[in-house]
């Protein structure tokens, strides 16, 4: 089963498979894809969460953003005219930022829209590992 894992500066890590994303309340669904904070509002991000660290295990890829930024503009696609999100697609989660460059900060840009993502880790920032 395909799971994508949100751990880290939360009160509640949890491990969340295509269903059960798709199950999730009307509001935290955009199409084919899940708010990302309807994702924190589930793990209760702990006061010193300050970024998000974005796992890929299939290319051993991580970037970090800061989660002010991507907050309200990050989206995990998890579908695709209703089918789980293929590996050609990026799958089998991808990250999005709506409008990455509308957020005028040089630590988002194209970088941010993750493939492969598996794993969302929040952290106190780019001084912690």
């Amino acid at each position: 089963m395909t799971i994508l894992v949100i751990d880290g500066e939360v009160s509640a890590p949890c491990a969340l498979s295509i269903d059960q994303l798709a199950a999730m309340p009307e509001s935290a669904v955009d199409g084919d894809a899940v708010r990302l904070s309807a994702l924190l509002d589930r793990v209760a991000p702990t006061e010193r969460a300050a970024a998000l660290v974005l796992h890929a295990s299939k290319d051993d890829y991580r970037v970090e953003v800061p989660l002010a930024e991507v907050r309200e503009r990050g989206r995990i696609v998890f579908r695709r005219d209703g089918q789980p999100l293929g590996e050609a697609m990026g799958g089998p989660f991808r990250f999005r930022i709506l409008d990455a460059a509308a957020c005028k900060t040089a630590t988002l840009d194209q970088c941010a829209n993750v493939k492969y993502v598996d794993r969302i880790e929040l952290t106190t920032g780019s001084e912690s590992e």
